[in-house]
């Protein structure tokens, strides 16, 4: 029993909140909006209580404020979009009515292109339209121009981990009861005959070969029929996936092999990174070089996940034996990735790969073709950084040869708009964009509208959209409610400079009245989405499909309310 008021968390403001106070307790009106919630704080009763009971109204919020013999007075409020206030009440079998005009004043509507740039100084772009094609030809076919349809080009993540070894010999599986196989040596440890048959689990087995890059034929929707898969550019096509050759689908306890060689141009250092669940072993020209069993609850088939195997590649042919073993069951699935890096990490030129060794001189290609790659420019950014290729590319902006000179920066702040502009590059195949393309940070023009329909779709951090409005004196002397529509997900909020509050669920609406001045105002709005845009990238791509809000969407508009101190008076029933 008590005196209920709406606690604002972020700012520590109280409103107050209609109620009716009875015997059992206080009965507390609550207009709940989509993911809505309120903070209640209860003041100690004086008195005999609020036993007025509400009929109906047409108003946003109401609350008692006297109560004499022959009136009830309520403070109302409502926007000043409707055409009157409206309060019925019931109270000692009596019925309470008031009705007051309200001056029409429509919101001001703040559409049209704001200004707007990412908070980091840098923005990368991780997925663009790729395709490959003999050199020329692509400009023949007008690949380079700003409105060419890419639609039905497959999409690339650009990332080292992309360039894993794809292909390899396989076979298995073997047993691997309580991690048994983990120490237990089978043949394939001691010799490589793709020829022979050895027994494993379920009977004879026999080295596969395992194309990553080849399509596959895999379960559909409810796993009723077969759809195909895959591909060079697939999200998943990194990742090793015994299943689709070994037939290990729904197997636990069991341990495979798989085999490949690599050639080095020279001796060198490098290091293999390998992302594996359960347990696996590494052997390099006959040397075991890593071993590691685990259980892990989660895991996932990427770099940041992975090991890092420090290893010395002789010239000429390397062999590669992995031993990949399986538990009760795998948080990634039964595979593993596999790539040959440098000390920094990055993928290590000039290795050559090979299901058995061969004369690599006189197969090298001395024509490789060119590899297009095609993205929108994000909005918010003024110049684009020229890429890290170890050879000569292309840089075609609109249509136009844009002229890089080492990593410095490209201007691009002669654009024509902030959205729908088309950059292009174009580097040997061979010769691959193994990082996001990155953009410089600055202020452009940018209409409402959710990050993942823009080459911004994968970014997760900050943003900021500024704009300015015309506050006309009738609005002086009304509450201004700021509401800002859709949004994703946190939006702090700053009126001519002052901090007006941090809105952080939905209904993103806020109370500005006191920042705001008749006349010209500024509005800044710090927006963060979720981090799932930047996790939304290899086998977790498709999460972005299921993102229905990211960014500030509006519409935004300022909505004036009146507010006015009703007297109820006793009515006909």
């Amino acid at each position: 029993m008590g005196i209920p008021e709406k606690w604002d968390a972020l700012s520590g403001k109280r409103s107050p909140l209609f109620y009716v106070n009875r015997a059992e307790g206080t009965e507390v009106r609550l207009d709940f909006g989509p993911w809505d919630a309120y903070f209640v704080v209860f003041n100690p009763l004086e008195g005999p209580g609020q036993k007025a009971e509400l009929v109906s109204t047409n108003a946003e919020s109401l609350a008692v404020v006297s109560r004499q013999a022959d009136a009830i007075q309520v403070r109302a409020s409502a926007p000043c979009t409707q055409r009157d206030l409206e309060v019925t009440m019931r109270a000692d079998g009596r019925t309470y009515r008031a009705h007051s005009p309200i001056a029409e004043l429509k919101p001001i509507p703040l559409s049209g292109n704001w200004d707007f740039r990412p908070e980091p100084e840098r923005v990368g772009v991780p997925y663009v339209k790729v395709k490959d094609a003999k050199e020329g030809e692509g400009e023949k076919l007008g690949w380079s121009r700003a409105h060419f349809d890419d639609a039905a080009w497959p999409s690339l993540w650009l990332s080292e981990a992309e360039n894993t070894v794809r292909n390899w010999n396989v076979i298995g599986p073997f047993p691997n009861a309580d991690d048994a196989g983990f120490e237990t040596v089978y043949p394939p440890e001691t010799e490589f005959k793709p020829e022979k048959m050895y027994p494993g689990l379920h009977g004879l087995v026999g080295w596969k070969r395992y194309y990553g890059d080849e399509p596959h034929l895999a379960f559909g929707h409810w796993n009723i029929w077969m759809e195909t898969e895959g591909g060079p550019f697939d999200d998943s096509a990194h990742i090793v996936q015994f299943d689709r050759v070994l037939g290990t689908s729904g197997q636990t306890w069991i341990t495979s092999y798989a085999l490949i060689y690599l050639y080095s141009p020279k001796d060198q250092q490098a290091k293999f990174v390998v992302a594996a669940d359960n347990c696996v072993k590494v052997w390099l020209n006959h040397q075991q070089v890593f071993a590691r069993l685990r259980h892990p609850f989660w895991y996932e088939m990427n770099d940041n996940w992975a090991d890092q195997i420090p290893v010395n590649l002789h010239a000429g042919w390397n062999e590669v034996l992995m031993k990949v073993g399986l538990g009760r069951e795998a948080a990634s699935g039964y595979g593993f990735t596999f790539r040959v890096a440098d000390e920094q990490g990055k993928t290590l030129r000039g290795i050559i790969q090979g299901m058995l060794p061969y004369d690599v001189q006189k197969t090298a290609n001395t024509n490789p073709g060119m590899r297009w790659y095609r993205t929108q420019v994000p909005p918010g950014v003024t110049a684009v950084v020229p890429p890290a290729l170890q050879g000569p590319y292309r840089m075609i902006l609109n249509g136009q040869e844009l002229k890089p000179v080492g990593g410095t920066p490209i201007d691009i702040r002669h654009l024509p708009g902030a959205e729908m502009n088309t950059l292009v590059i174009v580097a040997q195949e061979d010769d691959r964009l193994s990082s996001p393309v990155e953009f410089v940070s600055g202020t452009t023009p940018f209409s409402l509208q959710a990050w993942t329909k823009t080459a911004l779709a994968n970014f997760s951090g900050t943003a900021i959209y500024e704009k300015s409005f015309t506050l006309p004196e009738s609005y002086r002397g009304k509450r201004l409610v700021l509401d800002l529509g859709r949004v994703s997900s946190v939006a702090e909020v700053y009126v001519n400079g002052r901090n007006a509050g941090t809105l952080v669920w939905s209904p993103f609406k806020l109370d500005i009245t006191e920042f705001t001045k008749p006349g010209e105002n500024h509005l800044k709005i710090r927006l963060t989405n979720t981090e799932a845009n930047a996790r939304a990238v290899g086998p977790s791509h498709r999460i972005l499909a299921n993102i229905d809000v990211c960014g500030l969407e509006g519409p935004v508009e300022i909505v004036p309310y009146t507010e006015q101190t009703l007297a109820l008076k006793p009515g006909a029933e």
